[in-house]
């Protein structure tokens, strides 16, 4: 049953409101009437139940200007007070969190459907005016339509336009079997490249929008960059050649899993740039060889973005979650080089509901409790031959090892050190991010970190990718006033923030302090060697339910047991511990100061006080409270390891961190 009335605000630019369309047409199934506030009404005028709202804010975008001038007033709609209004994300703001355009529009408007239909109708009147431009062509040649490379005076974006060698190359290649037509507007952009051996020039605005979507419909062939007529011509199924730039990577405006890109080709320089910065000076390189290649891939029907099998390599991923192996299988950049393999604990059937997505699935030898594995000689000879079985039969290439201090994966590593297979190891970060390194991870002593972090392409232009969420469930904030009436405590006494961890997880295994071995160890250090300081302890989330697991805690008459959120934490206090937590990074960001005794992103003593010997303990309020963050040391890290060393699982970066040396990897400037 169709809902009723809603509104949503459109895009401005033509290319998005192509992307659009099919979101657009689901709402106009789900509600009764759409009140969409649109510059291209042309496009959506086939759809039922939909009105148009005229966009009251004058933009300097030309285009929308022309296309809004070819409507009466009385053609409009206006916005009825009071209805809902459904909010599309702005998909640059998701690319930075490593979501496509598909998926950020899918989150204002979602399509349940497997495939989406990205078809644009494409209306008789629309054909008639192409025809007309057609018919003054007298030729038996392919028509082939080229947006040649040019930067928008009202939107520059230097970075995105790429090297018009690469058209021209392709120009001269097929001049006898295509008849080139350029489409540009001169009055509103600037050209970069002018392109020779063109048959027919459109480049001062001659043509309407309505006209050069008939012509993408009738062409044989679309050559463009990252403009309008890249999805035009997905959405009226015409051969489209993308050749990119830099600024951001085409195939994060696509998706492969969902769309038909069976007539589509993106090439792209490797390594691509994704820096977001519209006058940054990406890398531009794209090798010829590739460049014709894949225009024969496109030309002759060979649509498959993979390699031939015998081409690939095989990855084998050790421990992580289906979920999370499933978004590195459909990573098109490692779905395009790699095959797929899995290993866990966990059943094999939490991989094999992905169908083909992984080649094959196994499950490790028992070890019991996973959490506390017993892995004796006997047991760890098992698991050895196990994993040599698997690495040998698959001809495995690379093996990406999760959790890479628990006995299974330990036992992996050695495997694969034996059999001469590399071996990067990954932890979970924020947000749906992983960070790779190929010495160890944050929570060990040797680790990329400490040899990258003064030594990265800096991109300061980049916005850092600070972590939007946490990575537990936490409760509902409270303001100071209502903490210390809920927990009877002074405003005014002396505090320091424990924030917890669990007990058997491999981040409390490694410490900088000799002396201290456990995570009791130290608990007991802190709490004894402060009397008089009142320690507030928030258990980490997943203790909330084995609560009783910290009873010896319970025993210090000194803490005092809190189940708050960290952001109520971090408003209140400026004081923390904690051994080894991914909290101490968040903190960080927040400038709050910090005692640690283990390894985690930020070991260094500008950011925070390290226990590297018992006595240091002693006194922990006042020596974190003068304590100094230096702010050059915090913005390096921070920056390091929000934008370079976590990385999204559908990202391309991926594929060049597990494909490229770390010393050429961090001097990328992505």
């Amino acid at each position: 049953m169709k809902r009723g009335k809603v509104f949503i605000k459109g895009y401005y630019g033509f290319g998005d409101n192509i992307f659009l369309y099919p979101f657009i047409r689901e709402a106009c199934k789900q509600y009764k009437t759409v009140y969409l506030q649109t510059y291209f009404p042309f496009l959506y005028e086939s759809i039922p139940n939909i009105k148009f709202v005229k966009p009251q804010r004058r933009t300097t975008l030309r285009t929308c200007e022309q296309s809004i001038a070819n409507y009466p007033e009385s053609f409009w709609s206006g916005r009825p007070s009071g209805i809902r209004e459904l909010t599309i994300p702005y998909y640059l703001t998701e690319f930075r969190k490593g979501n496509s355009l598909i998926k950020s529009f899918n989150q204002g408007i979602p399509i349940k459907d497997k495939k989406i239909d990205f078809t644009l109708p494409i209306q008789p009147e629309w054909i008639n005016k192409a025809k007309g431009v057609l018919a003054q062509i007298k030729t038996k040649k392919k028509i082939c339509l080229i947006k040649p490379p040019s930067d928008r005076n009202d939107w520059r974006n230097s970075a995105r336009v790429p090297n018009g060698k690469y058209f021209q190359h392709l120009i001269n290649k097929y001049k006898d079997d295509y008849y080139f037509i350029t489409l540009a507007n001169r009055n509103i952009e600037t050209n970069v490249y002018q392109l020779q051996n063109i048959d027919l020039r459109f480049e001062y605005g001659e043509l309407d929008l309505p006209t050069i979507a008939g012509l993408a419909s009738l062409s044989d062939m679309i050559i463009a960059y990252n403009c309008f007529l890249f999805p035009l011509g997905v959405a009226v199924k015409t051969k489209t050649c993308v050749i990119n730039g830099g600024y951001s990577d085409p195939n994060m405006y696509v998706d492969y899993e969902r769309m038909d890109l069976s007539k589509l080709k993106i090439i792209t320089p490797t390594p691509c740039c994704t820096c977001l910065n519209r006058s940054h000076k990406c890398n531009k390189h794209i090798d010829i060889s590739y460049l014709e290649s894949e225009f024969e891939n496109l030309l002759y029907d060979n649509q498959s973005n993979q390699l031939p099998e015998k081409d690939k390599q095989n990855m084998l991923i050790c421990r992580m979650r289906a979920t999370n192996s499933s978004k590195i299988a459909h990573n098109y950049l490692i779905k395009k080089h790699f095959n797929i393999f899995t290993v866990d604990h966990t059943s094999v059937s939490n991989y094999t509901t992905y169908g083909n997505l992984f080649k094959a699935s196994y499950r490790f030898p028992s070890v019991g409790d996973i959490c506390r594995p017993v892995v004796d000689e006997k047991k760890e000879r098992e698991i050895y031959k196990f994993c040599k079985e698997i690495l040998t039969k698959h001809s495995i290439n690379l093996v990406l090892n999760a959790q890479p201090l628990h006995p299974l994966n330990e036992i992996m590593k050695k495997a694969c050190n034996d059999l001469g297979i590399k071996v990067i190891n990954s932890e979970t970060f924020f947000d749906g991010k992983w960070h790779f390194d190929w010495k160890g991870c944050q929570y060990v002593s040797n680790n990329e970190i400490y040899d990258f972090v003064d030594h990265y392409t800096k991109n300061t232009k980049m916005p850092m990718l600070l972590p939007q969420t946490t990575r537990q469930f936490q409760p509902k904030p409270i303001t100071r006033q209502e903490f210390f009436n809920k927990y009877k405590l002074d405003p005014y006494g002396k505090y320091i923030v424990i924030l917890g961890q669990l007990m058997w997880d491999m981040s409390v295994k490694q410490t900088v302090n000799p002396e201290i071995k456990t995570y009791e160890q130290y608990i007991d250090l802190i709490l004894t060697s402060n009397p008089d300081i009142t320690f507030i302890f928030k258990p980490h989330p997943l203790y909330m339910r084995r609560i009783y697991e910290l009873k010896f805690i319970k025993k210090y008459p000194n803490v005092i047991f809190v189940n708050e959120s960290l952001e109520t934490l971090f408003n209140i206090f400026d004081y923390f511990t904690s051994f080894s937590s991914t909290t101490v990074f968040e903190g960080l960001i927040k400038n709050k100061r910090f005692a640690t005794i283990g390894f985690h992103f930020c070991n260094n003593d500008q950011l925070v006080f390290q226990l590297r010997v018992n006595h240091k303990a002693r006194n922990l309020y006042d020596r974190l409270k003068t304590l100094r963050i230096n702010p050059h040391t915090r913005e390096r890290y921070v920056r390091f390891i929000c934008n370079y060393y976590a990385i999204d699982l559908s990202s391309p970066k991926l594929y060049y961190r597990l494909t490229m040396p770390s010393e050429e990897y961090f001097q990328l400037d992505l």
